[in-house]
């Protein structure tokens, strides 16, 4: 699989125009009251999670890495990239005597100045670029499309069970998901069914799935340390401004006071929502950068198993989904240990 950011330029640039187009476009028909559920906060998810990092990428001209590495380091430079977005659309703004800069607008215009910017960037540094042209037609691993569907399951099933749970108080539902998860991984353990090509995919599902069956366990956060950590983003977004000033440890984590009300701002999504769903996928990201760290000093199978055995652990879904700034933390962490091997 070739990664985006060996694409041809201008394919590129085309795909990622159209679809920051379409997002603003579903922004805007939201403010007119046209809503379409769940639409706007997928794109905007994905501009806000992948765009701006690939685009770094080809400003830093790399190419010729592992697809599911390029993905990963694209996921983390996004994240820094939008928590600059939040710093200046919080403070810029002060220097024109504007009061509660944080909002929509700011964001929406710091963002697209900010894009563009990086637009014009890439093309002036890497429209040279000519990808690799390979030979033949890649074919589908053995097995087809249903190891991947399996694989995008798991998540419908977490989210099955805890529905069913928060709404008829039966459980049911999730241990089936509990059982589905551990024949899935039986099947990893014995090499059966699926191959490597495999293996980042249901390492990913699995650990969303398993956070989500925490997190979505009730319409509230679950668990201690998220809820000052909420407190914290749930101001910032409030007062559209984040005072540096306020003289707690939780208001000096960015990944709390910008990066959760950008994503808020922007998705649409109530804030809560941003720390039940938006962060556990991020923190999704983590076993798989772990995937790659030990792939790179093991065999495909063994790293499979190494990073599922850290998925499976307790601390894994249950401990760190209650604290969200560990698992944006953790997962850059993750990946500075990536690039350091």
């Amino acid at each position: 699989m070739i990664s985006p950011n060996d694409w041809d330029t201008k394919r590129l640039l085309a795909l990622e125009g159209i679809w920051i187009v379409a997002s603003f476009t579903l922004l805007s028909l939201d403010l007119l009251n046209f809503h379409i559920p769940l639409l706007r906060a997928t794109a905007f998810f994905v501009l806000l999670t992948f765009i701006p990092g690939i685009l770094l990428l080809r400003i830093l001209k790399i190419h010729g890495i592992n697809y599911v590495e390029a993905l990963l380091y694209a996921v983390g430079l996004s994240l820094i990239f939008d928590m600059c977005i939040g710093l200046a659309a919080n403070f810029i703004p002060l220097l024109f005597g504007l009061d509660r800069p944080l909002n929509l607008l700011n964001l929406t215009v710091a963002l697209i100045f900010a894009i563009t910017v990086l637009f014009g960037i890439t093309w002036f540094r890497d429209r040279e670029f000519k990808p690799v042209v390979t030979a033949g037609t890649r074919k589908l691993p053995p097995g087809g499309l249903i190891p991947y569907f399996i694989a995008f399951l798991l998540p419908c099933l977490a989210i099955l069970g805890t529905s069913a749970i928060n709404q008829w108080q039966n459980n049911i539902s999730e241990f089936i998901f509990i059982f589905s998860f551990i024949g899935l991984l039986t099947l990893g353990a014995f090499n059966r069914f699926f191959r490597p090509e495999h293996y980042p995919l249901i390492i990913f599902m699995s650990a969303v799935s398993l956070l989500f069956s925490t997190t979505l366990i009730s319409s509230n956060l679950v668990g201690s340390d998220i809820h000052l950590e909420y407190c914290m983003s749930q101001l910032a977004a409030a007062d559209h401004f984040w005072d540096p000033s306020v003289r707690l440890t939780v208001n000096t984590c960015l990944s709390l006071v910008m990066l959760a009300p950008v994503y808020s701002f922007l998705t649409g999504l109530d804030m809560v929502w941003v720390f039940k769903v938006v962060y556990p996928v991020l923190f999704s990201f983590m076993p798989l950068v772990l995937y790659r760290i030990f792939r790179l000093q093991m065999g495909a199978h063994v790293a499979f198993l190494s990073a599922i055995f850290f998925v499976s652990l307790p601390m894994f879904s249950m401990d760190l989904a209650q604290l969200a700034r560990q698992q944006v933390a953790e997962l850059f962490l993750s990946l500075l240990i990536l690039l350091m091997v």
